[in-house]
């Protein structure tokens, strides 16, 4: 067996021949592909990332949110027990001042009831007085 010198040459550009048309064909047209596959699949990481870290801002301002509501219903709350116990001491306060009141006026009407009975005890007196001194005189 002889190596034949245009056997090889001839062997050796069609291989020179045959890559350029693969990489033309072939090669370029897939490595395309793959580079805007590759970009696409950055894009989206990169989107994801993005997406990702504003859910983060939104879940913190969200809980923020979430929590400045909070703080103001407690506040309202506080606010209005407050309010219900200014009420109730003031609905307290009056009704002690109507008992007071009431307590004053049922002494007031007691003590004239009770100067009228004496009063008429005393005009009284004298006759029950005779009326018992008759009782026992007559017996």
């Amino acid at each position: 067996m002889t190596i034949q010198l245009s056997i090889s040459v001839w062997t050796l550009i069609c291989f020179v021949l045959l890559m350029v048309i693969l990489h033309n064909v072939l090669f370029k047209p897939l490595l395309e592909v793959m580079d805007k596959r590759k970009k696409r699949i950055e894009s989206a990481e990169r989107r994801k990332t993005q997406f990702e870290a504003k859910q983060r801002e939104y879940d913190a301002l969200s809980l923020e949110n979430s929590q400045k509501a909070q703080r103001e219903q407690n506040r309202k709350i506080k606010e209005n027990i407050e309010q219900i116990r200014v009420r109730s001491k003031e609905a307290v306060e009056t009704a002690n001042r109507e008992r007071i009141r009431s307590v004053d006026e049922y002494r007031v009407k007691s003590a004239k009831e009770q100067e009228e009975i004496l009063a008429q005890l005393g005009a009284r007196a004298t006759e029950i007085a005779q009326f018992f001194a008759d009782s026992l005189v007559k017996e």
